[in-house]
C-alpha cells in the first residue's frame, strides 16, 4: 500500500503530536481517543469531615467520533493548451479535514455540461499522479484497480494531484473544456467507502460523522466525497517563421564561410553570385515551442555551398542536416531537388509575455548559402 501515513511518519508525526500538545486551535482530537474524567466530592456533617466520594475507579468515558471531511481544490488557475495537445495537465489538492487516517478513491469526470469541448482520457497511463505535500518529491501513480496506490492521509495532511488529459483537435482560440476531479473517502485499511453510522450516539464507540459539503453536481453533502473543476483554455500558438534572401557577394567570394564578411558596395544577382537565405523562427508565445522542424529545398537554379545556425540565437537542441558535397567539389548542383536543408528537434523558450511585444522574443536563425548558376 502506498501509505502516506508511513511515508510521513518521520516528517509529520512528531509535528502533529506537538500541535496537539500545545493546544493549537486548528488541531483536532484524533478519532477513537478515549476521553476520561473524574470528580471528587468532599463534605462535612456536624463539622466532621466525611470520606471523599470519587469516581476515580470508574471514570466517565467516551470515545471521540470519526469526522469524515475533505477538501478538493483546483490550483494554479486555468491550464492553457493548444488544439490537439496530448497529455495536458491540470492540478488539484486533496486535504483530509477529518480527525482520522483515511484513504481516497480518485476519479475524473470528462463530460461537464456547458463547456465548449470535452477533454479525453489518454490512451496510455498514467492519468492521475500525486505527490505528498512536504514529502521528498516522489511521484506516485494512481490506479483505481490497485488499492495499493490509493493515497492514505493523516488528519490535516494533503497531496497535490496531477491529471493528464488529451485536447481534441479542431478547437478554436478561447474554447474551454472542463474536467471534474472527485475524491471519495475510504476506510484506510479495508478501502471500502466510509458511511455514516446508525444515527444513535454510542459514547463507547467511535462512530462516523460525515460533515462534508458539496462542491459540484458530481457529489452530495454528507457522503464523504468532494470535487473540484479544472479548466483547459485553448490559446492559439504564437510562433512565426519568415525567410529572406539577399546577395552576399556577386562574385561568389566568401560563400562557404558563415557569417564571414560581405564585400562592400552593391552586390547584384548575376550568375556566379553567392545567394544568402535567412530563415527566422520566433516564439512570441508565453509557452515554449518544442519539436521545431524546418525543411528547405533549394531551387534548381542554385548550387548548395553551406548552412549554419546564426551565432547567439535562442535555439536549444536540434540537428542541422545539409546536402553532402563530394570533394574536390565545393558546391552541389540542386537540380532534381538534390539540395535539402533540414533542422529538426529544436526548441525555443517562452516569451516574457510583455504586451505589446518588446521586440525581444526568443528567436533562432538558419543561414543557407548557395551559388547562382
Amino acid at each position: 500500500m502506498t501509505n502516506l501515513t508511513k511515508l510521513k511518519k518521520g516528517l509529520m508525526g512528531t509535528a502533529a503530536l506537538g500541535l496537539l500538545s500545545v493546544g493549537t486551535a486548528f488541531a483536532q482530537t484524533a478519532a477513537e481517543t478515549p476521553v476520561e474524567n473524574t470528580f471528587t466530592l468532599n463534605y462535612e456533617v456536624n463539622g466532621a469531615e466525611q470520606p471523599e466520594i470519587t469516581n476515580g475507579d470508574t471514570p466517565t468515558t467516551f470515545l471521540v467520533d470519526r469526522v469524515i471531511d475533505l477538501t478538493v481544490e483546483s490550483i494554479g488557475g486555468d491550464t492553457t493548451v493548444v488544439s490537439g495537445q496530448e497529455r495536458a495537465t491540470t492540478t488539484f489538492t486533496l486535504t483530509n479535514d477529518g480527525n482520522g487516517t483515511q484513504a481516497y478513491d480518485l476519479s475524473v469526470v470528462n463530460v461537464v455540461a456547458g463547456d465548449d469541448f470535452e477533454p479525453t482520457t489518454p490512451t496510455a497511463p498514467p492519468v492521475i499522479t500525486y505527490t505528498v505535500d512536504g514529502g521528498d518529491g516522489t511521484v506516485f501513480t494512481y490506479d483505481p484497480a490497485d488499492n495499493t496506490t490509493f493515497p492514505v492521509l493523516d488528519s490535516d495532511d494533503s497531496i497535490t494531484i496531477t491529471v493528464a488529459q488529451d485536447i481534441p483537435a479542431g478547437q478554436d482560440d478561447g474554447d474551454e473544456g472542463q474536467i471534474i476531479l472527485v475524491a471519495d473517502t475510504l476506510d484506510s485499511t479495508a478501502f471500502t467507502p466510509e458511511t455514516a453510522d446508525d444515527g444513535v450516539n454510542d459514547l463507547l464507540a467511535s462512530e462516523n460523522v460525515l460533515i462534508d459539503g458539496t462542491s459540484t453536481a458530481e457529489e452530495n453533502a454528507g457522503e464523504g466525497d468532494d470535487s473540484a473543476v479544472g479548466t483547459y483554455v485553448v490559446a492559439e500558438a504564437n510562433v512565426s517563421g519568415a525567410k529572406t534572401v539577399s546577395i552576399f557577394s556577386e562574385d561568389g567570394s566568401g560563400c562557404a564561410t558563415i557569417p564571414g564578411t560581405a564585400p562592400t558596395g552593391v552586390q547584384y544577382s548575376i550568375p556566379g553570385a553567392c545567394v544568402e537565405y535567412r530563415i527566422t523562427v520566433a516564439n512570441n508565445d508565453t509557452r515554449a515551442a518544442t519539436a521545431i522542424a524546418v525543411s528547405d529545398t533549394l531551387p534548381e537554379e542554385l548550387e548548395f555551398v553551406s548552412a549554419a545556425l546564426e551565432t547567439g540565437g535562442d535555439f536549444t537542441g536540434g540537428t542541422l542536416s545539409t546536402p553532402t558535397i563530394v570533394a574536390p567539389a565545393t558546391s552541389l548542383d540542386c537540380s532534381g531537388g538534390a539540395c535539402v536543408v533540414t533542422f529538426t528537434g529544436a526548441s525555443l523558450p517562452a516569451d516574457d509575455g510583455v504586451t505589446p511585444d518588446n521586440g525581444n522574443s526568443p528567436e533562432g536563425v538558419i543561414i543557407i548559402r548557395a551559388l547562382l548558376k
